[in-house]
């Protein structure tokens, strides 16, 4: 039996990205990835399916005083995920999106070593950002129900 994942990997991208949703949080570099990649004209449809998880936030759809009058990442994960702070604490070299802003800007000038520790800690922090992200989604799903 395939799982999932496999399944959609016997399916040609245009299929597949009819299919897939893209959340984000404050989009911005994304689609723009979208544009000036190689890949343009068979990953274009995915640019369609973005959805901003700031939005709900944004418009004041959901609202704490923790939050202090912000929609930011920075003070929604902790209003609506407070657990999630702490694993970005205890992320080695990157912890914030300014850290891996400038550790991706500056691989270039790293060695074949160096890179391979920068990418090692990009993904980890990625990873954790798409972990928050899909709590902070549960939560509002479970808000409302």
């Amino acid at each position: 039996r395939l799982n999932k994942i496999n399944r959609l990997s016997l399916l040609p991208l245009k299929i597949i990205s009819s299919l897939l949703v893209i959340l984000s949080f404050f989009i911005i570099f994304e689609p723009e990835f979208l544009l000036r990649n190689t890949f343009t004209c068979k990953l274009f449809s995915i640019h369609d399916n973005m959805k901003n998880l700031m939005v709900p936030f944004q418009k004041k759809h959901y609202v704490t005083p923790s939050m202090q009058g912000s929609y930011s990442i920075k003070y929604v994960l902790p209003a609506l995920v407070p657990q999630m702070q702490e694993a970005y604490k205890k992320l080695e070299g990157i912890q914030n999106e300014g850290q891996a802003m400038n550790a991706f800007s500056s691989l270039h000038v790293k060695s074949l070593e160096e890179q391979k520790v920068i990418r090692k800690q990009l993904l980890a922090y990625c990873e954790l950002d798409t972990l928050a992200m899909v709590n902070v989604l549960g939560k509002l799903r479970k808000e409302y129900k």
